[in-house]
């Protein structure tokens, strides 16, 4: 993979007023201007910083601490190292993996699957699709909406950590028109969730999901905890 110099970043095209740069290793170039197009798997340093309205191709790799500006966007399975921080109206695909302690602008929107390390920190009015992965310690804005449903003021999120055959994470979201369950393939309300648990069969699992059921019923909807 070429590393590109400074000298020869600043002399890269520009086309409509977007500079194209080709794959490469960017890791010795720490600032971007605006209206950068960059293609599939290219590597940038720590602490780099981007303008508004850059885009990414896929699998993009960037160290710790890097900034991006308003409107950015960036495609599959890009990486993203700890306390990067994004502007305002950020877009992301599915499958894109970001590290501890980053920091997400109001408005920013995530794809399906997204993956997201412990105590990240997401703006007012983010957006959330179907599977994304939340770690400990996420800290959500008002009017957030997850999977299209916008989340009550306050902590939106509760979840249940390798319960079941397959350890697998179940999400609780208090958002508009009661609590909504995540797990796997399965998404549904407070009623769904407990109707699939005991349709499963399965004693443990129903003493770990149908008591994580009543711990969020606790929480957001007292009066729906089940004796």
């Amino acid at each position: 993979m070429k590393v590109f110099t400074q000298a020869e970043f600043d002399s890269l095209p520009v086309v409509d007023g977007v500079k194209q740069c080709p794959t490469g290793d960017y890791s010795q170039i720490k600032t971007f201007g605006e209206h950068c197009r960059f293609g599939k798997s290219c590597i940038f340093g720590m602490s780099c910083s981007f303008g508004k309205f850059c885009s990414f191709g896929v699998s993009c790799d960037f160290g710790m601490s890097c900034n991006f500006g308003e409107h950015c966007s960036f495609d599959e399975y890009c990486n993203f190292g700890k306390f990067c921080s994004f502007g305002e109206s950020c877009s992301f695909s599915a499958f894109c993996r970001f590290s501890a302690f980053c920091r997400f602008s109001a408005l920013c929107r995530f794809g399906v699957s997204c993956s997201f390390g412990k105590s990240c920190n997401f703006g007012k009015s983010c957006r959330f699709g179907k599977f994304c992965s939340f770690g400990v310690s996420n800290h959500f804005g008002n009017e957030c909406t997850f999977t299209g449903r916008r989340a009550h003021p306050g902590y939106p999120l509760l979840a249940l950590s390798g319960a079941g055959s397959v350890n697998r994470t179940v999400y609780a979201f208090n958002v508009e028109g009661g609590p909504w369950f995540e797990a796997g393939c399965f998404s549904g309300d407070l009623d769904a969730f407990r109707t699939k648990v005991r349709a499963d069969g399965d004693e443990l699992k129903c003493i770990q999901y149908l008591g994580f059921a009543n711990i969020v019923a606790a929480t957001w909807c007292p009066e729906r905890i089940e004796a």
